[in-house]
């Protein structure tokens, strides 16, 4: 039998097709990402029993040793707790195949290991070592598979079989944030209300004396101790498919001597205080160990000096730990609540050190005498010290546990300013890294680490340009996490908060440093793939396109707040030898949807610069178009655009396509404009992006009898330019020609870019005779002069135009969709030629 098969694939393959025949359904594969199964399949028995078949193909692999089957197991509980972690219905049935053996066995056998503690972000095919899958499951020869016993075998395992997760104290936080959010309606309970029901519901069946029951005519409502609750029936019904409930004295008991730290998280949650998820707890806590050992909360001395309740600490055993903060109401919950006992609880201001603090009233803001001792013993002992924080992320401590106004105004931001560290000097967290750093040096720990929880922003951002080098000269970047902001409470999820464990020594300029993407799936948390951050200091896309204009004077002009208004007031300026300006605010990815525009004179709120013909306007197309071509996820929010591989093959190709895709974009605010007032004179105002040449537009306009205006406009109005010093004059400023038409012929266009030009010049002239009459009004009915008459009119002002008409907003949109088709085939050069790294 093993003759017929070469490869994994054909053993899979030959399995598949035997089991479908018999079956009459089809594998299909379950994946995420870095995984993917070999293949599941399901049918109902005749008592309508769902049987759920797990495929595991390998070749090659002896069976009949002991590790190698062990391993192979191991790998399909993995898949299984990825299917759990997906919310999907889990497997009943597992079958293993090489070209030798086989094994069918019920997933009864194994379901045990899934809450084994291990390192389950690893990926499937390489299993964590220490997962020993210690079962004995039937091995029989290949020669002798028959796809007809597999399914009766596989109907046999799946008879009764029903696996649900267990409430425990390590789920049930997640849990409870579950019913938070898909089931209890938003403000209308008030913590205590919410954790009782949810915990009668979890803890007693409908059978019990304490059983919580659905009203009997009432829509969505429960029934608890005679107290009716408005919730979500619906979600309660599918949160309990795979979760048990009715649980032994002895769980429940288990279960409620945390209820008072759920309550405690939750209030705390809603008061908009600093807090730390347990699962993410857990998350840095298991990195740490992957980077200081097992050991080493009992090795070193542990300080989280913005320690809030500490939540970061109090589910592990440490030998010397330190918690302080600055409130005192925290410092009191810690000390009542009893967590770590033996630690060392105290209120102290970290960022303002023995002196004068908001928080204080009556008492002294000192480092206690013991602590002092601790920490002078360490250093001396060469102990490890790691501080394990999660500071406030807030420029004046909003949303976080040290909150008081202008807090942000300490000691250590004035220390900060005198070290000339820049703007991030505001950021509280950035000045508890700062502060950590100043007490491990003061009390001379050659071995230091830092665990904090906090944006990314100082590894990446260029407001932390000055910040980096000092940091990064002291400490060397061990390892760490990114997960969406969303799974911190009441955090919006638009941008990452990451984990990241640091060292003594130090880590290169502009290193790319490798995280790890997690995510929550359910009670879990899952491994998304890996995340490189880098910064783009002395390398910024911004400071690129500004180059070739850098020590030209600036000018007032035209102040643009959009295509067609003008202001009278504005900070944009622009030189006069420029033919449009670039908005191009900010230099990171969060900034480029809604900072990126062009304008034919200057912008109002200025953020951007002057573009000139030849080097310029390239640059600034290619720019334009790598941040209209970037997708903005909390995955890639803060990613910094950085000066493009300029001397990649297909670089100056993807470029010229850009001009087509720029020229069609809604951000492109490039009009012709005739007879603006601004500031008590008289403006004509021209489209350098404009697809004809002057006498290409009075050709075109000379032979139409509706176009009488546009030809006069067209040669009364050539386009004036200037000169630069080091210049003479072209062909085209002589002819008072767009910039656009000058360099259009000589651009190596693809096909599409071609058909979307040819498609736009036919929607153009078809819209002479519209053009000449159309009234714009706007929402509130009134008229807007769109300046059609204008020879150099572009698509903003067309577009306004074409939306009026039946026939020609019908062929305008299927041009946008050529237009989007090119945007999906330029999308890889912002990659491939380096404007953003992965």
């Amino acid at each position: 039998m093993s003759t017929l098969f070469n490869a994994e694939k054909d053993v899979e393959t030959f399995v598949r097709k035997k089991i479908e025949k018999i079956i009459k359904s089809q594998f299909y594969t379950t994946k995420g990402n870095g995984w993917e199964t070999d293949g599941i399949i399901e049918w109902l028995t005749s008592n309508e029993t769902s049987v759920k078949l797990l495929l595991e193909a390998k070749y090659n692999k002896d069976f009949t040793n002991k590790n190698i089957l062990s391993t192979t197991i191991a790998q399909t509980l993995y898949y299984c707790k990825r299917i759990q972690d997906q919310g999907e219905q889990l497997p009943n049935v597992i079958l293993l195949v090489n070209e030798k053996d086989y094994s069918l066995f019920s997933f009864e056998l194994i379901k045990n290991y899934l809450d084994s503690n291990i390192d389950w972000s690893r990926a499937p095919s390489n299993p964590d070592p220490k997962l020993k899958i210690e079962v004995n499951v039937p091995l029989e020869s290949f020669i002798d598979f028959n796809p007809e016993m597999i399914k009766t075998f596989s109907e046999s395992f799946a008879e009764g079989f029903i696996f649900k997760i267990k409430p425990s104290k390590k789920n049930l936080s997640a849990m409870y944030n579950y019913w938070l959010k898909k089931i209890f309606p938003k403000n209308k309970y008030t913590s205590l209300e919410m954790i009782d029901l949810f915990y009668a519901c979890i803890c007693y069946s409908d059978t019990d004396e304490n059983h919580v029951y659905k009203h009997p005519s009432k829509k969505n409502t429960l029934v608890f101790e005679g107290r009716e609750y408005k919730v979500n029936i619906n979600e309660i019904e599918k949160f309990f498919l795979n979760r048990e409930r009715g649980l032994s004295a002895e769980e429940i008991d288990c279960l409620i001597s945390i209820r008072d730290r759920i309550i405690n998280d939750d209030d705390r949650r809603r008061q908009g205080a600093f807090y730390t998820p347990t699962l993410w707890v857990d998350e840095a806590h298991i990195e740490i160990e992957k980077v200081l050992g097992s050991s080493w909360r009992n090795e070193c001395i542990v300080w989280n000096c913005c320690a809030g309740t500490g939540n970061l600490t109090r589910d592990y055993d440490f030998k010397n730990l330190i918690l302080s903060t600055a409130e005192l109401s925290d410092v009191q919950a810690m000390k009542r609540e009893c967590y770590n006992e033996g630690s060392h609880i105290f209120q102290y201001d970290f960022l303002n050190p023995e002196s004068e603090s908001p928080f204080f009233e009556g008492t002294d803001n000192v480092l206690p005498l013991s602590v002092k001792k601790i920490l002078k013993e360490g250093a001396k002992n060469q102990k490890r010290l790691v501080f394990l924080i999660n500071p406030p992320y807030a420029t004046a401590g909003i949303n976080g546990t040290e909150s008081r106004k202008g807090v942000a105004n300490t000691l250590v931001n004035q220390t900060m300013k005198r070290a000339k560290l820049g703007a991030c000097s505001q950021q509280l967290y950035a000045q508890f890294l700062y502060q950590c750093e100043q007490i491990a040096s003061e009390y001379g720990f050659k071995q230091k680490s830092v665990g904090v929880f906090s944006p990314i922003l100082y590894m990446v951002s260029g407001s932390y340009a000055k910040f980096r080098p000092f940091w990064y000269a002291r400490y060397s970047y061990a390892r760490g996490f990114m997960l969406q902001a969303s799974h911190f409470a009441d955090v919006k999820g638009s941008w990452a908060i990451s984990f990241t464990l640091w060292n003594e020594g130090t880590t290169e300029s502009n290193q790319s440093l490798q995280f790890t993407l997690k995510d929550m799936a359910e009670e879990s948390v899952i491994s998304l793939g890996k995340k490189y951050l880098y910064s783009s200091d002395k390398r910024k896309a911004s400071d690129w396109i500004r180059e070739p204009v850098k020590g030209l004077k600036n000018f007032d002009m035209p102040q643009m707040k959009s295509g067609l208004s003008i202001a009278q007031k504005g900070r944009g300026n622009r030189a006069k030898e420029g033919i449009c300006y670039m908005l191009s605010g900010g230099n990171s990815l969060q900034n480029s949807s809604q900072m990126t525009g062009l304008f034919s004179t200057t912008f109002s709120n200025g953020n951007g610069c002057t573009v000139l013909a030849g080097e310029s306007w390239r640059r600034s197309i290619a720019l334009y178009s790598a941040r209209k071509l970037s997708k903005d996820t909390w995955i890639s929010h803060n990613d910094e655009y950085l000066v493009p591989q300029t001397d990649i093959e297909g670089y100056e190709e993807w470029v010229d396509d850009c001009h087509i895709y720029a020229l069609l974009d809604n951000k492109n605010n490039m009009t012709s404009m005739r007879g603006v007032g601004y500031k008590g004179q008289t403006y004509n105002i021209h489209n350098h992006f404009f697809w004809l040449t002057r006498n290409q537009a009075i050709k075109l306009y000379g032979s139409n009898k509706h176009a009488r205006k546009f030809y006069r406009d067209a040669k009364n109005n050539p386009i004036p330019f200037n000169l630069l010093e080091t210049e003479s004059a072209s062909e085209w400023q002589k002819n008072g020609d767009p910039y656009f038409s000058y360099i259009l012929p000589y651009l190596k266009l693809s096909p599409l870019a071609k058909e979307i030009l040819i498609d736009l010049q036919q929607l153009f002239v078809e819209s002479l005779e519209k053009r000449s009459t159309i009234r714009h009004v706007d929402e509130r009915g009134k008229s807007i002069d769109l300046h059609l008459e204008a020879w150099d009119a572009g698509i903003y002002q067309h577009k306004k135009l074409w939306y009026t008409d039946e026939i020609l907003n019908q062929k305008w949109d299927a041009l946008r969709k050529k237009h989007h088709e090119l945007g999906e085939l330029l999308k890889y050069g912002v990659y491939h030629y380096g404007f953003l790294k992965s």
